[in-house]
């Protein structure tokens, strides 16, 4: 109750303030003790201390969720500084996508120059079969050659030779030019 009765003369002290006066003479009408302004209020107190609830009930959420399911802590990620190992694997993961990419084109350019040369060969193959058939006519034609017969025909035509005893008939209906 002492506490009380305090608080009342402290708040009747205050409402003597008037508007008449200035502030250096209200305080000087104001007899508050060094200790009464180190004291607070019971409601004041009862605030702070549900706030300071409050946060203790938020740290220990923030606390639970670095924990597991056994209750036990789990260990906090931290930013690590990039070591030589990472630095290693970043360069063998480039030159691996590097020769990825080089094998790729390579593989491209080849599947290209094959696909040429099949063209080429088939070009050739059938130009083959063309000369082994006009090969097969002059062989024909040369074997031909050997005979009685090739040779009697190419003299009368070509020479105009004839048989003795033959008698030549010229057909003048007929015009050369």
């Amino acid at each position: 109750m002492k506490g009380k009765n305090q608080d009342e003369t402290k708040i009747s002290k205050v409402l003597e303030f008037k508007d008449n006066q200035t502030r250096e003479e209200s305080f000087e009408n104001i007899n508050i003790d060094n200790d009464d302004l180190n004291t607070k209020p019971r409601d004041v107190k009862k605030i702070e201390d549900t706030d300071k609830q409050k946060k203790l009930i938020k740290l220990k959420d923030k606390s639970s969720k670095h924990r597991n399911k056994k209750g036990e802590d789990k260990p906090k990620k931290t930013k690590k500084k990039l070591d030589s190992f990472d630095v290693a694997s970043a360069v063998v993961i480039g030159l691996l996508i590097w020769a990825g990419i080089s094998l790729s084109f390579t593989f491209i350019e080849q599947q290209m120059e094959i696909s040429v040369l099949k063209e080429r060969k088939l070009a050739l193959e059938t130009q083959i079969k063309q000369e082994e058939k006009e090969l097969k006519k002059i062989k024909n034609t040369l074997n031909q050659m050997d005979t009685l017969e090739f040779i009697e025909k190419q003299a009368r035509e070509k020479l105009g030779m004839i048989k003795p005893g033959e008698t030549v008939y010229i057909d003048l209906t007929k015009k050369k030019n």
